[in-house]
């Protein structure tokens, strides 16, 4: 399951990538593409970070072992972005509360297959909503 979590980052900003936690080969492959990963990301610099707990608020990603993290300080108003956190979860818990409340009122009558539906569409919401509050926390 890939959970995304998304701020918004005016497009002609220059950005940060800060890397974490990747193998050897990943430390290669970076280097070796470092220049096309400049070009078509708008990459002001990329920087190996010790370990992904030295980073600040950040924006992140996971690729295999590589944690990819786009610091967001000067890039958005963060006042502005836990704003926008804050609906998010809003909005996502309320989602996950109606999904657990369908499976709640489910009696044996209702087919496995839109049980099993429901359950999927609970676990989706739930790694949202923990996604967003790491995020949240973060900031």
């Amino acid at each position: 399951m890939l959970v995304a979590v998304y701020c918004s980052v005016p497009p002609a900003k220059l950005i940060t990538l800060l890397l974490a936690d990747g193998t050897a080969a990943d430390r290669a492959r970076v280097g070796k593409f470092a220049s096309p990963l400049r070009f078509l990301n708008k990459i002001d610099r990329i920087e190996f970070l010790p370990n992904a707990d030295a980073a600040p608020a950040s924006a992140s990603a996971l690729v295999g072992e590589l944690k990819l993290l786009v610091p967001l300080e000067g890039l958005v108003d963060l006042d502005a972005e836990r704003k926008r956190l804050e609906k998010e979860i809003a909005r996502v818990a309320g989602e996950k509360e109606k999904s657990e409340a369908k499976l709640a009122k489910f009696s044996e009558k209702v087919p496995p297959t839109v049980v099993d539906q429901e359950r999927l569409r609970l676990a989706d919401w739930t790694a949202q909503h923990e996604a967003l509050v790491a995020q949240r926390q973060k900031l």
